[in-house]
């Protein structure tokens, strides 16, 4: 039986420390990225570390603003996707459950490189499903499949052995709550990945009040019974990576 990849466009944006704003600083308009920041922490990549968004889930008023936000070519590059999927060790047959597929920038390459697997991207904005449909449409891509979810208790996809979270859990809510949700759904031997910002100045990303600290990742994982099996915090220049088995 072929196993289902399920990759998650759910948390492209799932609150975790924004808060609402009606606009951002100086007047910014609601959804518009603001170049300037707090101090400390230039070109903030998340609208609601700079008082803008538009609500709980959504930092961009536009979902086609939001899509070419998350396309900039300087982005994709400091993700890394070929050695984050290398670091992953796939044999090609997983289903993964990526929570957070957004435009869809890992969803579609773990279909490419999972022959014998599938892929469930999962996002909580009608406009990245329709996005992400149409991509994996033009790319002749099979064995994925695109699909709306539940923003804080989202359900894996069928024979799930692998949840992918990418830059997803900063947005989250109760971060805690929702990975023990998420554990509930693994079989033995599942995996948890969780690629978020590192804690610190960084050139990009949210400020550490929006972040979850290793220490508080780890303590929600080992109460959601799961066990740490990787934590790589020098694989990527901004994120670190962390891997959990239930």
């Amino acid at each position: 039986m072929m196993k289902i990849l399920i990759v998650a466009s759910l948390f492209a944006v799932v609150l975790s420390g924004c808060v609402k704003k009606e606009s951002g600083p100086s007047g910014t308009p609601p959804g518009k990225m603001n170049a300037k920041t707090r101090k400390g922490y230039p070109t903030i990549d998340c609208p609601y570390a700079v008082g803008g968004g538009v609500d709980r889930f959504t930092p961009f008023k536009d979902t086609a603003e939001y899509i070419k936000h998350l396309n900039q070519p300087k982005r994709l590059k400091w993700k890394k996707h070929h050695v984050v999927i290398s670091a992953l060790h796939l044999k090609g047959d997983e289903v993964i459950t990526d929570l957070g597929a957004g435009a869809g920038s890992f969803a579609l390459r773990f279909a490419r490189v999972l022959p014998k697997g599938h892929v469930h991207a999962l996002d909580i904005l009608p406009g990245m499903i329709s996005y992400m449909k149409t991509k994996a449409k033009e790319q002749h891509l099979t064995n994925i499949t695109i699909s709306l979810t539940h923003p804080d208790k989202p359900t894996l996809g069928p024979g799930t052995t692998l949840a992918f979270v990418n830059n997803v859990l900063h947005f989250v809510r109760r971060p805690g709550s929702w990975i023990a949700h998420i554990a509930s759904q693994l079989p033995k031997g599942g995996r948890l990945v969780i690629i978020d910002f590192k804690m610190g100045k960084l050139p990009l990303g949210p400020p550490d009040s929006h972040k979850v600290s290793p220490e508080r990742l780890k303590a929600f994982a080992k109460a959601a019974g799961l066990t740490l099996s990787t934590e790589d915090h020098r694989l990527l220049p901004y994120q670190h990576l962390v891997v959990f088995t239930k």
